[in-house]
């Protein structure tokens, strides 16, 4: 007889799908240490003392970081709608 209840048969859970889901976990955490590790490397290797001398050449860089972000995502959406601009303008 079937169970009552929609009556298919239960499968048993792999024995090791505990065990994957840990590893990946685990990869997953080494993965952000890692990171971790390079990012306060990097960070440690380009650390400079910031002088007066410094004040317009670090201007210039936020102003030119800046600049280029608002460029790049310029771009990014520009396509969008100049197409619909354009099959607007279309009789």
């Amino acid at each position: 007889m079937k169970p009552e209840g929609g009556g298919g048969s239960a499968r048993p859970k792999p024995a090791g799908r505990g065990l994957r889901l840990a590893a990946k976990i685990a990869l997953f955490l080494a993965a952000l240490l890692f990171l971790n590790y390079v990012i306060g490397w990097l960070a440690n290797f380009i650390a400079f003392q910031m002088w007066p001398r410094h004040v317009d050449a670090a201007s210039f860089l936020l102003f030119a970081t800046v600049v280029s972000y608002m460029l790049l995502v310029c771009l990014a959406i520009t396509p969008g709608p100049m197409i619909f601009l354009l099959r607007g303008a279309m009789p």
